[in-house]
């Protein structure tokens, strides 16, 4: 009887065989990273054209820096084999 549960260290990216699935995961986080600095760049010139307070600004920067840290902490996650949010 074995004690030790082996896991595999890119157990959840690999899943093609070879490197197929972890180059999907990096154009993934690729193809995410591209769409929120593109709703940010948007929403950075509206919001100045509105004319808000510097709180508005700083609200908008923190929720898409808090979105960033989750995708990044997901994608770390994801190659050891355990994701917190499954795309």
């Amino acid at each position: 009887m074995t004690l030790i549960k082996s896991v595999p260290l890119f157990g959840e990216v690999t899943f093609g065989g070879g490197g197929d699935g972890l180059v999907h995961a990096l154009f993934l986080v690729l193809i995410i990273g591209i769409c929120v600095a593109l709703i940010w760049a948007v929403g950075r010139w509206f919001i100045q054209k509105l004319a808000a307070p510097a709180l508005v600004m700083t609200i908008w920067n923190g929720f898409f820096i808090l979105v960033g840290l989750i995708v990044v902490v997901n994608f770390l996650l994801s190659l050891a084999g355990h994701p917190f949010i499954r795309f």
